[in-house]
């Protein structure tokens, strides 16, 4: 009862509940639907880029997801799925390590930030027997990946799965993403990479020009220069 009396106090300090003159009981104020208001009003990645992956899901035919760096981990924000039998469990809301995912590896590499910052010196988590887990070879794929423009998985983090991510530069208002297309099967040759990474690039570039405000929609090749070189 003490505990509860003494946060009701510093509640009611901060602005957040008041008390009944007559009654002497409690109620919230409008400072939480202020701030309520506030968040709600923030146009978030997700918000902007849901009818892009949606657009991007049906011309590629497969499963597309949207995700953010959170600390070393991908959250993921919102998926599009098709009529695919297969599909990975992978729901939004939840958590993968980025050293084994396709969005992780690609939004490591857009960062300025020195990736044992972000990830710790290792070893990190073996999701399936193809994931990485030294720093050394997560340095190596990261330096592939800002060449190409483009991060895949392979088999990283489920078995029989791969994909292709891009990153999702932001803006003050707007923290860096990604998002990836899902691959199924046997694994994808260099071209089929090229020709979904393509695809990606092009969405995940529209969706940066709507955040940001940017005049022109960033080129393919201009994207993959665009990513710090190691």
């Amino acid at each position: 009862m003490a505990n509860a009396y003494r946060s009701l106090r510093i509640l009611e300090r901060t602005g957040f509940v008041e008390q009944l003159a007559d009654t002497k009981e409690y109620r919230l104020t409008l400072k939480l639907f202020e701030l309520g208001s506030q968040v709600a009003s923030r146009t978030t990645m997700r918000d902007v880029a849901a009818v892009e992956i949606e657009r991007l899901a049906q011309r590629a035919g497969t499963s597309v997801n949207l995700g953010v760096l959170i600390d070393a981990s991908v959250l993921y924000v919102a998926k599009v799925e098709t009529d695919d039998l297969i599909s990975m469990n992978i729901r939004p809301g939840s958590r993968a390590p980025a050293t084994c995912t396709g969005m992780g590896k690609a939004m490591l590499a857009a960062e300025s930030r020195p990736l044992v910052e972000i990830v710790g010196e290792g070893p990190y988590v073996a999701m399936t027997k193809y994931s990485i887990t030294t720093l050394s070879e997560l340095e190596k794929e990261i330096a592939i990946v800002r060449r190409q423009g483009y991060a895949t998985d392979r088999q990283e983090l489920h078995l029989g799965h791969w994909c292709v991510a891009v990153a999702i530069p932001g803006t003050r208002q707007a923290q860096n993403g990604a998002l990836s297309i899902a691959l199924y099967g046997d694994e994808p040759n260099h071209e089929t990479y090229e020709y979904f990474a393509r695809m990606a690039m092009e969405s995940a570039g529209r969706i940066a020009r709507r955040i940001g405000g940017l005049d022109e929609l960033p080129s393919w090749e201009s994207r993959r220069a665009s990513y710090p070189m190691a």
